[in-house]
């Protein structure tokens, strides 16, 4: 997933982090954003205002948590092979 980077389609600036303000900002985008850090996705300086706004933020921090538990849980599941006729239309 190589999401996170703002909606916009650039790092955030220290300013636009959650919690910059004092106040946790939460959506989509915010999601996504610590999704491609757990992932190892973010740019250097993104890493870097992640681990910022992990520090200050609290609720930042758990939802990193429930991520890495979702993470965990769905590397965790039996894979199975798909039937026949769905194998079939991959390979076309």
């Amino acid at each position: 997933m190589n999401a996170g980077h703002a909606s916009n389609g650039h790092a955030p600036s220290p300013e636009e982090l959650p919690g910059h303000s004092g106040e946790a900002r939460s959506g989509d985008a915010w999601d996504e954003l610590l999704s491609a850090y757990l992932d190892g996705e973010v740019s250097a300086a993104e890493r870097v205002l992640v681990e910022n706004w992990l520090a200050r933020d609290p609720a930042a921090r758990q939802t990193l948590v429930e991520l890495r538990r979702l993470s965990t849980a769905l590397r965790d599941l039996p894979r199975e092979a798909a039937p026949p006729e769905v194998q079939r239309l991959a390979v076309e």
